[in-house]
C-alpha cells in the first residue's frame, strides 16, 4: 500500500477518495493539492484502474513464494476472506466527482500550468487528425510538466526543433531531480537526414545530453518514442511513427499511441528500460 510519504510535488489523475484524501491529509498537503471536475463517462476507468492496482497486489501479496498446486489453494484462500477485498473498495468510496490533478511545490516556487490534454491516468491514440490533438502540442505540454524526459528518434530536423523552442531551453534550465540530464535523446545520422544545425541548437541546451549513432548497417534504428517521466508515477510515452519534423510534429497523418505509466505500468517499464 502506498504511504502518505510517497506524494511527491507533480502532476496526477487519481479519483478523489476516501483513501487518497486521508492520504493528501496526513502528509499535509491538502492546502497544495489541486483538485478538477471531470465528466460521467469517465468515472469508470477512474475507479477501475485504482481496484484493479489494489487487487492486483493483494492477490500477489496472497500468492507471494507459492507455486503449484500450493499456488491455486493460496488463491482459493485470498477469495475467501471476503472483509478485505471489502476494506480495498471502501477505502476506494468516491468522496466527490473530481479527481486530484496536482500537489503544487511550496511557495515560493510557482506551479505549471500546462498539463497535456488527455488524462494521464488512461492511454490514448493521437492520429495527426483534427480530432485528436497534435503530437508537437502534446510535447510542449509534457515537457512544461514532467521532471525529465528521454526522446529516441531516427532524425532530427531543424524545423522540427523550432517550435518547440522557447519550451525545451525553459525545460532545461535546471538538472532532473536526480542531479543527471533532464533531458537525454538518442537519435542517428542514417542517409545524412539529421539537420547538423539542430543537433547544434541541442548540444547548446544546459543539462542535456545527446547521443548519435553512426551505425547504419547493424542496428538501424528507426523507432521514435518520447518519453516524460514523473515521480508521482503519472508518466507517458509516446510511441509511433513521428521523428523531430515539423511535417510528423504538427502536419502529417502520424499514428501515436500514447502509453500511461500507471495504466499500463508494463508496458512503460518495457520502453523505459530499452531506451
Amino acid at each position: 500500500m502506498t504511504t502518505a510519504k510517497e506524494l511527491p510535488v507533480g502532476m496526477y489523475d487519481l479519483l478523489h477518495t476516501t483513501q487518497l484524501h486521508k492520504r493528501i491529509e496526513k502528509a499535509g498537503l491538502l492546502e497544495r493539492a489541486v483538485w478538477s471536475d471531470f465528466a460521467a463517462e469517465e468515472f469508470h476507468h477512474h475507479l477501475a484502474i485504482p481496484l484493479a492496482h489494489e487487487i492486483a497486489a493483494f492477490i500477489s501479496e496472497a500468492i507471494t513464494g507459492k507455486r503449484g498446486e500450493a499456488l491455486t489453494q493460496a488463491l482459493k484462500l485470498a477469495f475467501q476472506t471476503p472483509e478485505h477485498l471489502s476494506s480495498i473498495i471502501e477505502a476506494l468510496r468516491p468522496l466527490s466527482a473530481e479527481t486530484l490533478q496536482q500537489i503544487k511545490p511550496p511557495p515560493p516556487f510557482s506551479a505549471p500550468t500546462l498539463r497535456p490534454d488527455t488524462p494521464l491516468s488512461v492511454s490514448a491514440l493521437l492520429t495527426g487528425s483534427s480530432r485528436t490533438p497534435s503530437l508537437l502540442t502534446q510535447l510542449i505540454k509534457e515537457l512544461a510538466s514532467c521532471d525529465r524526459a528521454d526522446w529516441l528518434v531516427s532524425f532530427i530536423k531543424f524545423a522540427g526543433i523550432l517550435p518547440l523552442l522557447p519550451a525545451l531551453p525553459e525545460f532545461t534550465q535546471k538538472a532532473a531531480p536526480d542531479g543527471g540530464p533532464r533531458l537525454r535523446i538518442a537519435t542517428t545520422s542514417y542517409m545524412g537526414t539529421t539537420d547538423l544545425k539542430a543537433i547544434k541548437n541541442l548540444l547548446e541546451l544546459p543539462n542535456t545530453e545527446v547521443r548519435i549513432s553512426s551505425d547504419t548497417r547493424r542496428t538501424r534504428l528507426h523507432a521514435k518514442a518520447y518519453l516524460f517521466h514523473r515521480a508521482s508515477g503519472f508518466g507517458s510515452a509516446y510511441i509511433g511513427s513521428a521523428n523531430v519534423s515539423k511535417a510528423t510534429l504538427d502536419e502529417g497523418l502520424e499514428w501515436t499511441a500514447k502509453i500511461s505509466q500507471y495504466e499500463t505500468d508494463h508496458l512503460w517499464q518495457h520502453a523505459k528500460a530499452t531506451f
